[in-house]
């Protein structure tokens, strides 16, 4: 009878599960509003408050998920784990106030408290991929968090200065803070980085103004901002999944490739920066979701999400343009296909008015006003010391020396050199980031052996899905068809092909970057997807699943042991 009861609560408790898998863009905003106290502090500055109010949510949600239906039908299973976790919670908290907080001890206390559910669940069977999913992305955002937590505003930043400085994303973001929406009444190239579109240091200077207003004080603000990039980070990690959904990649290959996206260092340090970057991106991953929507129902009300994808990432950065050769090359396919062109011209006017006034009216502005060219990007000189362009291209290419030091080039920050290979850079950049407090043994001794085996496994893991990228581009029963593979491959295509064209442009070491092509990590992990769902042969699918299972679980946990390390 009291079982019954119990269960019957059940069916009215909300499932956080399936909560998660219908609202996950809502869930992630919730829990960015829930972060906004973690961010008015760094790690030293952590108060016993903070810890107990962390650990007040992480309780309440722990509640819900133990007595969920999604859980298990034991109810002394789900009182075990719920006390459990309370009891690791309080140790935490008690440990808090006697040494101060630590971001790895708070990380590790909800690995434990994640794993412990994932092994009951998997005892009840009721562990699918989608929940083993869901877990590993909730510890993939746990990890940006405690890595925002634990790094500066001017700690491995690209361009963005300092607050109240002069120039920089940081001075770009308060000009909106203090204008509001009054655009600047002069030259943009006068002050770094002010040529950039504003969409996304207007969303900053929001967040910034939202706080203010609250009363958090100004500087401790400013450094509360990085909670806006990493709800960015993290919504990466589910479009992502949403576009192998959309091609039907499941099992052990949709795992891997969400295991590695949310563990892959770019996507970590790029939770914390304070430039446009990893909007960006995220714009790109929605053009590249909602086309493939688009593709499988062309339809009027499935082409506009593609048209603001695009608008709004050029209205962030410029580069988004990039993806839209490989979407007109779908929108001419269909095209050509269908019976019903005048519906379909009509769609792609409607595109092209509602995206090319939001991708362009900056530019476009600047150009008029100040003569700006519309591609323009500020050159640092040939007499910076990063300078590379009195050596062939050709010579830097097929240098590959360099990778004898396996972090970035960068002397001023503890290298022994200038970075001068792109492939080489590219590499190291996707796991170590460049410039101010790069991830390297100069600011961090104790990563001495964990570093280079990231490095390394990052290395053989891009090879591989790059490999498997191609075999499934060429290979004719594909799970992906034609259309698809063409699309795909000429966003490929582009990315890399205008990084190298980048960095034969501007010869310099800070171009050698992985966040001038990241969408490329996504597209390779597709590729990896793609290929081993699609393997027929049982005795290969299994030896090249086991094989990319140790290869993709060793790169993502060196990931977090080395990200703990250096929290």
């Amino acid at each position: 009878m009291e079982n019954t009861e119990i269960n019957k609560n059940r069916q009215n408790h909300i499932d956080m599960f399936r909560l998660l898998k219908r609202h996950p863009y809502i869930c992630l905003v919730c829990a960015f509003i829930l972060f906004i106290p973690f961010g008015f502090g760094q790690k030293e500055h952590m108060s016993t408050i903070c810890s107990i109010y962390g650990c007040v949510i992480m309780a309440v949600l722990l509640f819900s998920v133990s007595f969920s239906k999604s859980f298990t039908k034991s109810v002394k299973t789900s009182l075990l784990f719920f006390s459990v976790s309370v009891a690791l919670e309080v140790a935490y908290i008690i440990l808090t106030i006697s040494f101060g907080f630590k971001c790895d001890l708070m990380f590790l206390i909800i690995f434990v408290i994640i794993l412990l559910y994932t092994l009951l669940m998997y005892q009840s069977k009721n562990l699918t991929t989608q929940n083993l999913i869901i877990m590993v992305f909730c510890l993939g955002l746990m990890l940006r968090l405690i890595y925002v937590l634990a790094t500066h505003s001017d700690v491995r930043q690209h361009d963005v200065g300092y607050f109240d400085h002069t120039w920089g994303h940081a001075n770009y973001i308060e000009y909106w803070y203090n204008n509001g929406l009054k655009l600047p009444d002069f030259n943009v190239t006068t002050i770094w980085q002010y040529y950039h579109p504003p969409l996304h240091h207007m969303l900053m200077a929001l967040l910034l103004k939202i706080l203010t207003q609250f009363g958090v004080p100004y500087e401790t603000a400013c450094d509360a901002l990085q909670l806006l990039p990493l709800l960015y980070s993290s919504m990466c990690m589910v479009v992502s999944y949403k576009i192998f959904r959309a091609l039907k990649i499941k099992g052990t290959p949709l795992f891997l490739s969400c295991l590695v996206l949310a563990f892959h260092p770019f996507f970590i340090i790029f939770a914390g920066a304070y430039n446009n970057d990893i909007l960006s991106i995220l714009f790109i991953l929605f053009s590249v979701l909602f086309t493939i929507r688009w593709y499988k129902d062309p339809k009027m009300k499935n082409i506009i999400p593609v048209a603001l994808s695009v608008g709004l990432g050029m209205m962030t950065k410029l580069s988004v343009w990039m993806i839209a050769p490989a979407i007109a090359l779908v929108f001419l396919m269909i095209l050509l296909k269908s019976e019903k062109k005048k519906k379909l011209i009509l769609q792609f006017i409607v595109f092209a008015l509602i995206c090319f006034p939001l991708a362009l009216w900056w530019q476009t502005r600047n150009l008029i006003l100040f003569d700006v060219p519309i591609t323009y990007v500020p050159a640092l000189g040939a007499d910076n010391p990063q300078y590379l362009g009195d050596m062939s291209y050709i010579s830097r290419l097929t240098d590959f020396s360099q990778l004898s030091y396996p972090y970035d080039g960068f002397p001023d920050y503890g290298a022994p050199f200038y970075e001068i290979n792109p492939i080489v850079g590219l590499f190291k950049t996707a796991v170590f980031d460049e410039g101010n407090f790069a991830i390297n043994t100069a600011t961090f001794p104790q990563i001495e052996y964990v570093g280079p085996v990231v490095l390394w496994l990052s290395i053989i893991l891009f090879m591989s899905c790059l490999v498997f990228f191609i075999i499934s581009i060429i290979k004719k029963d594909s799970l992906v068809n034609p259309d698809m593979k063409i699309f795909f491959a000429a966003a490929f295509l582009v990315f890399i092909l205008f990084y190298f064209l980048f960095c034969y442009k501007y010869p310099y070491t800070c171009t050698m970057n992985m966040r001038y092509c990241a969408p490329v990590i996504v597209f390779l992990l597709l590729g990896m997807s793609v290929f081993l769902q699609g393997i027929k042969n049982g005795r290969t699918k299994s030896i090249m699943t086991k094989t990319m299972t140790v290869l993709c679980v060793l790169f993502s946990f060196s990931s977090m042991v080395m990200f703990l390390m250096i929290c």
